[in-house]
């Protein structure tokens, strides 16, 4: 449609390069999907494409942070990784597994939300867990929001350019790795304030928990 609009009436200036980037973004948004397509059916067929080697989680988790830092405008971001946190595992695909899972919760959040990646070492795992300030996912949503398609609010998913395959694939990829990723039930929490004479609970936002296992010393 947008393509008919700039052959058949000549718009003006403003409204031809208005829509010449729709019509880029539509098409970034294609080759994403082709491309999300073209994975899902090699990690079904059991070739992920990975090669393993030791690969330092903690700054690769920090590089994505960065990186989600610019595409997140207005959120804020409260990292705290452990030191040394190292995996065995492909780095281009860990460092996707982190970026799905940070973007799916940039996507999922407003401008304000705090987003809380946070990294340690323990018990024989990395475990990244990742929370937010934001709505939430409802509890029978949990286990279904890492299957494919699934949109838990589509009119945002689709306005951000997602693809509804982010999480499936990170879950995918973590399992091929011998993780992994599950969306949990948020923290308890309370911020003081009081009513009726009992103490409120906070507004509890998403809470999503990568594990892998520690590379061999």
């Amino acid at each position: 449609m947008g393509t008919e609009t700039l052959l058949r009436d000549n718009p003006p200036r403003a409204e031809r390069e208005s829509l010449t980037v729709s019509m880029i973004q539509q098409t970034q948004r294609a080759a994403r999907l082709v491309d999300d397509l073209l994975l899902m059916t090699r990690l079904d067929q059991g070739d992920p494409g990975v090669a393993f080697e030791p690969v330092d989680l903690s700054a690769l988790t920090r590089a994505v942070v960065a990186e989600q830092r610019q595409l997140g405008a207005g959120r804020e971001y409260e990292l705290t990784v452990e030191p040394d946190v190292w995996v065995s595992g492909d780095a281009q695909r860990l460092a996707q597994i982190v970026t799905n899972l940070l973007g799916n919760v940039r996507n999922a959040t407003e401008a304000g939300a705090s987003i809380r990646p946070s990294l340690v070492g323990a018990d024989g795992t990395a475990q990244l867990e990742v929370t937010d300030s934001g709505s939430g996912v409802p509890e029978g949503d949990r286990e279904r929001i890492c299957e494919r398609f699934v949109r838990l609010d589509p009119a945002r998913a689709s306005n951000r350019g997602g693809s509804g395959l982010g999480l499936s694939i990170a879950r995918a990829l973590t399992r091929t790795h011998g993780g992994t990723l599950q969306c949990l039930d948020p923290v308890a929490a309370v911020d003081g304030a009081v009513v009726d004479g009992a103490v409120a609970a906070a507004p509890q936002g998403a809470r999503f928990a990568l594990t892998l296992p520690l590379a061999a010393a």
